[in-house]
């Protein structure tokens, strides 16, 4: 009842008219019912040796150079929402999350895991991030790790961990640690080292507005987080917030940056991003589109849609919209206005 009430507020401050923002640095292509999707609605994109993988309310599809989108076998989960999708580009394997369980696709073979031959916490899964050793899985219900070598799985929770809500919304890790973006539980973090979890909480407990700058998370309702080593990005539905270590920052669409919106998807860094030559940037899905911070300010990549999810590899972005797949490239004539999403038309 208590996160009804809190969605319907988001949603109500969703409306504020959008800043001006700043102009894009990205040229956009946008694909379609044209190119083979089968609804615009796009819930999760990723991006592997130039194959764009597109997750959608009808199941996985893909894309390889000029071809079409075609869809993409998920064994014995048929036609389901597809939230989440991972490279392992060590293994160069695909990890899919969706509302029926996780599908592992390798070599050929596909995988399926669910709540029944698995260690999964629940069948729906949020996010998930694969790393040298271990996959960890977000889902409605809790987090669960899966040793890649022993295939032995783990489960947090409220019994085994400090997790206040079960309902964790993102993951991502690398090196020693490993971050939790739970929904109503603020951000946990896990030491490899220790073994011992560490919570992070918006200190002043106003989920609806923050009374104190840069003193933590903006909100304990964290829709994702992001790590790439350096910095972790918490991806709120009141703001961004980042922690390097000993200093919060946050980011809220009033505070002059240009943040698109405080209702915020998604956030991710690109510092990792195999092949990139361009300049390190992040970037935040909002419902009013894209931005991209490059230290000191957010452009405005995309207008007017919602934004869902974003992945990259060399110099190129890929964006999943409520209007289809954006593929963006570094733009090299001067700024003008960026593409607009046509708002929420033709979801369906």
């Amino acid at each position: 009842m208590i996160r009804h009430a809190l969605l319907a507020l988001v949603a109500i401050c969703g409306a504020a008219p959008a800043l001006a923002g700043f102009p894009p640095t990205f040229d956009w292509k946008r694909l379609g019912r044209e190119d083979g999707l089968p609804v615009l609605k796009t819930l999760s994109v990723e991006i592997l040796d130039g194959t764009i993988y597109a997750g959608t309310g009808k199941g996985l599809y893909m894309k390889t150079g000029n071809e079409p989108f075609r869809r993409v076998d998920l064994g014995d989960i048929k036609e389901t929402s597809v939230l989440i999708i991972r490279a392992d580009r060590t293994r160069k394997d695909v990890w899919v999350g969706t509302m029926h369980g996780l599908v592992h696709l390798t070599q050929g073979r596909v995988d399926v895991f669910t709540q029944l031959n698995s260690g999964l916490a629940n069948n729906v899964i949020y996010s998930l991030d694969p790393g040298d050793r271990h996959l960890w899985v977000a889902t409605a219900a809790g987090a669960s790790r899966l040793d890649l070598r022993t295939g032995r799985w783990e489960i947090y929770n409220e019994k085994s961990s400090p997790m206040k809500e079960i309902w964790c919304y993102g993951v991502s890790g690398t090196g020693n640690l490993v971050y939790l973006g739970v929904w109503g539980g603020g951000v946990m973090e896990y030491n490899y080292t220790t073994g011992v979890w560490k919570n992070y909480f918006d200190p002043d407990g106003e989920f609806e507005l923050d009374l104190f700058r840069n003193d933590g998370v903006p909100s304990n309702i964290v829709s994702n987080v992001d790590y790439d080593g350096k910095t972790v990005w918490a991806s709120t539905y009141f703001g961004v917030g980042s922690y390097d270590g000993r200093h919060w920052r946050e980011w809220f669409e009033d505070t002059g940056e240009g943040l698109p919106s405080n209702f915020v998807h998604l956030t991710r860094s690109d510092l990792l991003c195999p092949g990139r030559t361009r300049p390190e940037r992040v970037w935040t899905c909002t419902d009013r589109g894209v931005g991209c911070f490059d230290g000191k300010i957010w452009s405005h990549e995309i207008a007017d849609v919602q934004a869902h999810s974003v992945s990259f590899e060399k110099d190129t972005v890929v964006v999943g919209t409520d209007n289809g797949v954006f593929v963006g490239t570094p733009r090299t004539r001067p700024a003008g206005p960026g593409p607009r999403g046509d708002g929420n038309r033709g979801g369906r």
